[in-house]
């Protein structure tokens, strides 16, 4: 009986926790060849419910302002892009700083700059 009862609270805690709900973030770029970083535009989405939601807010949002733009990342917790004349890196990590890191690293020139990093929660 006590182990039924063990079981049986157990299952209740379980069903009873709090759950998170995933989200998705997106960033689209409108960056052309030899670009300088200042002059890229972007648009971004968090807190989709699904990644083609993300994709297509963040299209909307960059397209209000700008021409050619691309999603280039979505992400579930942070997103990061980079990008240096030729060059482009994206990046997704825990936080806003890995991300950043983690675009830059894959931009892989010194003169890259962080063009756009958003986090679906920070």
């Amino acid at each position: 009986m006590k182990l039924q009862l063990r079981g049986f609270l157990l299952a209740a805690t379980i069903a009873l926790a709090p759950t998170h709900v995933m989200a998705w973030g997106a960033i689209a770029v409108d960056d052309g060849k030899g670009r300088s970083a200042d002059d890229v535009g972007y648009g971004y989405v968090v807190g989709a419910n699904t990644e083609k939601e993300a994709n297509s807010g963040a299209l909307k949002q960059c397209r209000a302002k700008n021409k050619s733009c691309k999603v280039v990342i979505a992400f579930e917790t942070c997103g990061a892009y980079a990008v240096s004349g030729n060059r482009w890196g994206t990046g997704e990590g825990v936080t806003k700083g890995a991300a950043r890191r983690i675009a830059l690293a894959n931009c892989g020139n010194e003169a890259c700059k962080v063009v756009a990093a958003e986090c679906d929660e920070e």
